[in-house]
Order: structure tokens, then sequence, then C-alpha cells
């Protein structure tokens, strides 16, 4: 076996926010409380498995549609809000928007149809009008359209962070004009009719705001991180993880470990005990890369764990993400990495069940195998 060398290295697995700025779940988003008041969220599809052949979301197969709210007030029956799939406008300015016509969509009424606040919502199109059919790849747009507002009806809906000038993109109508400068990242799942899903390429769906869990050593547990497998023979070269401090003394212990469901044992090497006061600002999660002193060689299907121990009475800090359902999973990078957890540094780690969370951390790859000498297919999948 022969490993090609990768300059600067590649992030695995958790790749969307390596750097912690672009796709982040966050609790921003849009406010509907208008007549003719819209958002639309717009990208290229990806669809699960990559299909040769076009998907149909349509009212007559039962497709649907699943994004956050953010707060929403839905009860009066003189609202209306169309929700559906369009193309994009190729003419009419920047930034992205829709072209203003439903290919498919399904109108939702104040009192009749329910929206909760701060939760993971999914509408059929079912009852609705239309068919849209759709490749992977394509280019389209999500629509929400308050068609009317009763009373003091508001639909928000949860985007992520975005940095400007980025795509895909999430648009508003408001006051007669569509918005020049971008509201943030798309946060919607498209289950077709026949059951499989897409994204917006690029935009992970998330179900609830970005999640920071705060914990100590005086907590249970106190040492947390994620289970992975890397697809391939590889080297790596650092370790990374999104995370920040509550201050002073916030003192912890990054390491990669093997046999994470046996006895764990710590990597040669692979271990960074960290003090707070060498780190950025207190409450502030980062990228933040740890360079090994030499390359680790890393066997394919093999588990691993990288983890984070809390180690004093300050609060480490991780972001997650949370997906509505274990089936949304389908849109990492790679099935086998789930979130474990263990308490005063004894014992096996537990993996996370259903496994939901995905913490931001992760391997830089240095080196990767050059052969065809098999890629992922005995990976472990974790699920419900």
């Amino acid at each position: 076996m022969t490993l090609v060398s990768i300059p600067t290295g590649l992030i695995f697995p958790l790749a969307f926010d390596a750097g912690g700025t672009n796709t982040k779940a966050t609790g921003n988003g849009t406010a509907m409380d208008a007549a003719t008041d819209k958002t639309a969220m717009i990208g290229r599809v990806y669809i699960n498995g990559r299909p040769g052949s076009a998907k149909t979301i349509s009212a007559a197969g039962g497709g649907s549609i699943s994004f956050r709210t953010g707060t929403v007030t839905f009860a009066n029956a003189g609202t209306t809000l169309d929700l559906g799939i369009q193309d994009v406008d190729v003419a009419n300015g920047n930034i992205a928007r829709p072209d203003g016509t439903f290919d498919v969509k399904r109108t939702l009424t104040g009192g009749a149809d329910t929206i909760s606040s701060n939760t993971w919502t999914t509408f059929a199109m079912t009852g609705g009008t239309g068919s849209k059919s759709i490749a992977h790849g394509d280019l389209i747009a999500v629509v929400w359209d308050m068609t009317a507002r009763g009373g003091s009806d508001s639909v928000a809906l949860t985007v992520g962070s975005q940095v400007a000038g980025t795509f895909p993109v999430t648009n508003e109508f408001q006051s007669s004009a569509w918005r020049t400068t971008s509201v943030g990242e798309p946060n919607v799942l498209i289950t077709f009719d026949d059951g499989t899903l897409g994204i917006i390429d690029g935009a992970i769906p998330f179900s609830q705001a970005l999640q920071v869990e705060a914990y100590t050593d005086s907590n249970n547990p106190d040492e947390r991180g994620i289970i992975f497998q890397v697809p391939w023979d590889c080297k790596i070269d650092g370790l990374w993880a999104n995370v920040g401090i509550s201050g002073a003394p916030a003192d912890f212990t990054l390491a990669l470990y093997s046999t994470p469901f046996g006895t764990p044992a710590v990597i040669s090497g692979a271990s960074f005990t960290v003090l707070a006061e060498q780190l950025s600002a207190a409450s502030a999660q980062s990228f933040t890369p740890f360079s090994l002193a030499s390359e680790i060689a890393l066997t394919r299907n093999t588990d691993y764990v990288l983890a984070i121990k809390a180690d004093s009475t300050g609060q480490v800090r991780l972001n997650s993400y949370i997906f509505g359902d274990t089936a949304h999973r389908a849109f990492l990078p790679y099935p086998s990495v789930a979130k474990v957890t263990r308490n005063n540094s004894s014992g096996a780690f537990t993996a996370e069940s259903p496994a939901i969370t995905m913490y931001q951390m992760g391997v830089r790859i240095s080196a990767l195998q050059n052969t065809s000498g098999g890629g992922g297919g005995g990976q472990r999948v974790f699920g419900g």
C-alpha cells in the first residue's frame, strides 16, 4: 500500500462547518407577518443516493417539505400561507429569488393547520396542487408565501448563519421588495413521493438551533466526542474541534482513542492538554486546530473516538447540530459518525441512541491510499 501526501490536509469527517463561519445552525430567521410576505430558500438539490433520474414531489403522491420554525402565531382563519417549490428567476436581480410560479404547493390556513413555535415541522403536499420533477443538482426555490394575514399571525423560519455573498441562500420579500442581502443559509428537507430525501446542497437541515453543550469536570458525562471510521487507510497530522470555554479555569483534554467500545486507549501522540488561559475569548466557540508532532496512521473501517474531557470547574463548550430524525444522517459525509460520552475516564464510551447529535470536530487527513483497495463498504452505521 502506498500513501499519497495531501498538502495542507483534508478536514474529516464534518467538513461542512470546519471554519465555524458558514452553515451554522442558529436561531436567526425570517418573519412573515403581512400579506405578500415571502421567504425563499434557494440552491441546488442534493438527492440522497445521487439518482440518475429525476424524483417527483406532488400533491397526489404525498411528498412533503420539512423546516424549522422560530416564533409562530398561526391561529387566525384569515391567514393563508402557500408552501411549495418554484423555479429560480433568471432576470429580476440579485440576490437570487423565485420566479413567482408554484409548480407544487399546499395552502395552509391559520387555526386549521398547526404550525408550532421552535420546532421541526413537516407538511405533505397532499390536498394541494401540482407536481415538481427534480433531478440531482437542479436549482430550485422552496417558497413560503403569506397570501393573506389575519389578526396578529406571524410565521418565522429558522435558518443557518451565513457569510455575506455565499450560496445557497435564503431571501425574503417584505415591504413590496425582495432583499438585496442574504438572510441566511437554507434549512429545509424535501421528501419525494417515493420516500427519497433531498436537501439544498451545502446546507445541513437541523431541527433545533445550534446547540452549545456546556459541561465541567463535575458533570456526568464529563467527556464527550464523536465515534467515527475512515473509509480508507490514511494518515492524519492534526485534530480539530469547534470548541470554546466559559473562562478560566476551563482546562480540557482532547484525545484520540482506539478500541472505544472495549478498553479505550489514547493513541500515542494524539492527546493535548489545553489550558483555558491559552485560548480565545470566553464563550466564543471557534474552529480550533491541534497539529500533531508526527503523522499517525489510521486503518479503514476501524472505530476511533475523538473526545474532549473537562478537567476543571470552568465550562467546556461544544457546538453541535441536532437532526430531526436519524434518517437525515444520510447527508453526513460518512454514516459511521455519532456522538459518544463517558465519565471520569472510566470504561467504554457509550454511543447516543437515537443518533441525532453531531459535534463539530474531527481529524485532518494528511495522506491517503492511492490504490483501489476498497472503500468504506464495511463501515459501521449508526441509526435509531
